[in-house]
């Protein structure tokens, strides 16, 4: 087919604009718009191919960039929320030191108590052993 020997020329590098002309000028009508139709089309194939590129590499550097910006906001907030963690301990531990002062406050009230009620059941015990049965009243 004669566009097919077109095409496979117009395939073929050329040096000079120039020179693709006059190619052209030997070739069928029909010949020459296959070529032109190739040269095109190889054209925009390259175009698109390196645009691709392009947007490829732009691409990249965007999402190496949104990495960035998100690793960055997540070491802020695990920092953020690293104090607050250790404001919260800290105010945890302070109340749980109240807590147990007012509790170890309450035990030795009641450690008073069951001294003074042991005293106690030992002076009776003693007045009872003295024969104290006489109706008296311990002290």
């Amino acid at each position: 087919m004669p566009g097919e020997a077109a095409v496979e020329q117009a395939e073929k590098p050329v040096a000079t604009l120039g020179a693709f002309g006059r190619w052209l000028e030997g070739v069928s009508p029909l010949g020459a718009l296959a070529a032109v139709i190739g040269l095109v089309g190889a054209i925009l194939a390259a175009l698109v191919g390196s645009l691709f590129m392009m947007l490829n590499s732009q691409l990249d550097a965007r999402f190496e960039l949104l990495d960035a910006k998100n690793e960055a906001r997540f070491e802020a907030l695990e920092s953020k929320n690293e104090a607050r963690f250790e404001t919260l301990d800290a105010k945890n531990e302070a109340r749980f030191e109240t807590l147990e002062s007012k509790n170890e406050a309450r035990f030795d009230v009641v450690d008073e108590r069951l001294d003074a009620l042991e005293k106690r059941l030992l002076s009776i015990e003693e007045h009872l052993r003295d024969g104290g049965g006489s109706g008296g009243q311990p002290e």
